[in-house]
């Protein structure tokens, strides 16, 4: 009986914070992967804030595929951007100059 106690309160921070988590995402992205072809000077995704009522801050970068900040060949621009309620943005992916990033 003392086990199920103890765990009892981390189980539900556990779980409320899988559903806060699910709960909040008001902008959404148009696809989930970007293919960037080399003859391309650019490629884009759009951004959409589904909220009726306030406007987000949506930050983007690239990243390698271990997680760590990429943005010598490739930038996102713009890297932060203020969405309106309701409206779309787009975010553009951009060959970098090495060297200057």
């Amino acid at each position: 009986m003392n086990t199920i106690a103890k765990k009892t309160p981390l189980l539900l921070t556990s779980g409320l914070l899988f559903i806060s988590a699910t709960g909040l995402a008001a902008v959404n992205l148009d696809r989930t992967r970007l293919v960037y072809n080399a003859a391309d000077k650019s490629t884009a995704i759009t951004l959409t804030n589904e909220s009726k009522t306030l406007p987000y801050l949506a930050q983007s970068w690239v990243e390698d595929d271990k997680g760590k900040k990429a943005d010598e060949m490739l930038i996102a621009l713009p890297p932060l951007q203020r969405i309106e309620a309701g409206d779309k943005s787009q975010v553009r992916i951009v060959k970098g100059v090495k060297g200057l990033c």
